[in-house]
């Protein structure tokens, strides 16, 4: 029998090799630490790039457009007057510096950038030439044009050639055309700022007529508007515009959101120290070179409440005035010596050769009224 050898076989030892388990080591904790980083950035939502994001919205429903403007500026709004080529405007918008204080007395255009919307029906001949042509001897007749684009709809932009600080854009929608006229105390508030608020520019889509609106959409949510300085509250619908101009001037401003029309409610705080009475008042701010009996005949003058204070309203005969701020007028007196005019569209006068008397109201008065009965005045 052969003999079997039993020898204990030799187990042999690994030698640990450290430095390939230290790199190992920090190649773990590297993709750990890259896994997590963009975990993180994932989560983190990306600050946004558009400089209009947190700007306030304009919207017109009557003309069905939409634009933004800067929240961070003075904004001063106004339906009144007359925009580009003469033609009435459907809305201005001038935009100041915050510390700007509103002067007295209107010296001329001085803020940043005044911008206007004025709409006319499309003219049947070539557009840059009517264009033009209506705006002979000013900047427009002789102004570099450029084609453009606005709101995916092709039209033109026209630029003053001599300082390049007018800039009037052209676009055409549902048989009118829109002239959105800019002025800008520099190249940087007509290429930046005013380029900006065009790029907002959007026509809203229509509800086809016959089309029953529900109930939820027609209800407006109310806002209030306080004034601490001389007492004076109100509510007005949201889509309108209330602005302080200045310490002694409030407007409020916009589309009605319920009835068709627009609003415009200027308010000014007048001084009364010698207590004198309101019609007194009203005549001594209105006389230049006329006697009173005269101014007497072209107004309509009736006692009046407005929210929690009586006063009086005074109608001016609108052929005879001839001016472009509205024709009504409620005066009444509020803290201290300090009387508060309110003036609004709701009628204009019409002389009849002996006394003047209130004009057909306009179709959303009640919208008006439902404003003026919100106010309330505190001691």
């Amino acid at each position: 029998m052969e003999d079997i050898n039993l020898t204990t076989p030799i187990i042999q030892t690994l030698k640990t090799n450290w430095p390939l388990f230290s790199l190992m080591g920090v190649l773990v904790l590297m993709a750990g630490i890259s896994i997590g980083l963009l975990v993180s950035s994932s989560l983190t939502p990306t600050p946004s790039t558009d400089p209009t994001a947190d700007w306030k919205t304009y919207t017109n429903s009557k003309y069905n457009f939409t634009f933004k403007y800067p929240d961070n500026k003075r904004v001063v709004f106004d339906t009144i007057g007359y925009g580009v080529l003469r033609k009435p405007m459907v809305v201005s918008i001038s935009l100041y510096s915050n510390g700007f204080q509103m002067p007295k007395f209107n010296t001329g255009f001085d803020g940043e950038l005044w911008f206007s919307i004025t709409v006319v029906p499309t003219p049947d001949n070539d557009i840059v030439n009517w264009v033009k042509e209506e705006g002979r001897l000013t900047w427009i007749y002789d102004a570099r044009v450029e084609k453009s684009v606005m709101d995916n709809l092709p039209g033109y932009t026209l630029v003053e050639q001599k300082k390049g600080l007018n800039k009037l854009v052209i676009t055409n929608h549902n048989n009118n055309l829109f002239l959105i006229n800019a002025y800008g105390e520099s190249k940087y508030a007509i290429n930046d700022v005013f380029d900006q608020i065009l790029s907002t520019f959007k026509f809203l889509q229509t509800t086809p007529s016959g089309t029953p609106q529900s109930s939820s959409s027609l209800k407006v949510e109310w806002i209030s508007f306080k004034n601490t300085g001389y007492g004076i509250e109100f509510d007005y619908p949201q889509g309108l515009t209330a602005t302080q101009v200045h310490s002694k001037y409030i407007n409020l401003i916009g589309n009605d959101p319920v009835l068709k029309g627009s609003i415009v409610m200027p308010m000014l705080i007048l001084e009364n120290p010698n207590n004198l009475l309101l019609i007194d008042l009203y005549i001594n701010y209105l006389q230049s070179g006329t006697s009173r009996s005269e101014l007497e005949k072209h107004l309509n003058v009736q006692p009046a409440t407005v929210g929690n204070s009586s006063g009086i309203r005074i109608i001016q005969d609108e052929a005879y005035f001839q001016q472009s701020t509205p024709y009504t007028t409620y005066l009444i007196p509020i803290r201290g010596n300090s009387v508060l005019e309110i003036k609004t569209n709701e009628y204009s006068g019409v002389y009849d050769g002996t006394k003047t008397s209130p004009s057909v109201p306009i179709s959303n008065i009640s919208t008006y009224q439902k404003i003026l009965s919100t106010f309330k005045f505190t001691n």
